[in-house]
């Protein structure tokens, strides 16, 4: 009789079929961006687009995506109109926080291992 799987309780797969989570993880530099953000608060379009080193009308498009998703805001930069300053927003300080927090437990529980 074959066995069957052994069964996680704790993961729980249906986070992974979340919108949310599917939107966030379809664009490869949503992540970067949010912590890129996360750490400088104020960034124009160009400079993310540097720092994550992708090219423009992708980290465009993610962008747009991420405010759709109401965890980023873009705008005209007050100086240079033409340029766009992006800003996280609440609900994405938050996500990443979530993120860090959880992290965090696993790293220090990592560490306390022998």
């Amino acid at each position: 009789m074959p066995s069957s799987p052994i069964r996680n309780p704790r993961r729980d797969t249906s986070l992974l079929s979340s919108p949310l989570v599917v939107r966030l993880l379809k664009r490869k530099y949503t992540i970067p961006i949010l912590l890129g953000l996360y750490q400088e608060g104020t960034l124009q379009s160009s400079d993310l687009a540097r720092q994550v080193r992708g090219h423009p009308a992708t980290v465009l498009k993610t962008l747009r995506a991420m405010e759709d998703l109401k965890l980023v805001t873009r705008r005209p930069a007050n100086r240079d109109r033409r340029a766009v300053e992006v800003r996280i927003t609440l609900k994405g300080i938050e996500l990443v926080e979530t993120a860090m927090s959880h992290w965090g437990r696993i790293f220090r529980k990592w560490d306390s291992l022998p």
